[in-house]
């Protein structure tokens, strides 16, 4: 093959390469629900080809991003989406041909999460993306075995059947995660 077939051939494939890593990035893949963007995450953000802008970046606490180049971006309240799509636009203007900016959150920091009340250790969480409730209580130390109860207490307490009785998953306010003999 010719040196010029080659070259229009790697170009073509690394193009087709590209398109397909971008093709979910740009709403061509299933529909998900996409992160917002927030003071205090870390993003990494890539625009190929370009080393010395590739790298992770803090998100400040007004919202923004310091970027070579073009000056601080706002990012909070984005998508990573929509900021790559910035960043492309604002690169292309006046300093790069066609760049191909990928962004993605590396620490999510922004989302966070207080923790009292009846909990092992309670305290500060951080979300890492979508986080339901259940999800956060069945951390490790998110949940505090109930107290045992008192011997004044006028109800029976019922024995298992064997001493091998099986153990259920016991989630509730007060012991989720933890389990509890099967009565």
């Amino acid at each position: 093959m010719t040196s010029p077939n080659r070259r229009r051939i790697l170009a073509v494939l690394a193009s087709a390469l590209l398109a397909l890593v971008l093709l979910p990035a740009a709403g061509g893949g299933p529909a998900a629900q996409e992160y917002t963007i927030g003071p205090g995450d870390i993003l990494k953000i890539t625009v190929w080809g370009q080393d010395d802008l590739s790298k992770d970046y803090p998100v400040t606490l007004d919202g923004r991003v310091p970027f070579p180049l073009i000056g601080s971006v706002q990012a909070a309240g984005l998508s990573t989406t929509e900021l790559a799509r910035r960043l492309r636009e604002l690169l292309e203007k006046d300093y790069l041909v066609n760049p191909q900016v990928l962004v993605s959150v590396k620490e999510y920091l922004s989302s966070k999460v207080h923790v009292v009340g009846e909990a092992e250790k309670p305290g500060l969480f951080y979300l890492s993306g979508p986080t339901t409730l259940l999800e956060l209580l069945s951390r490790p130390g998110a949940c505090r075995t109930p107290p045992a109860r008192r011997a004044s207490s006028s109800a029976p307490t019922p024995r298992p059947a064997s001493p091998a009785a099986a153990t259920a998953p016991c989630c509730s306010a007060s012991t989720c995660g933890r389990s509890r003999r099967a009565t």
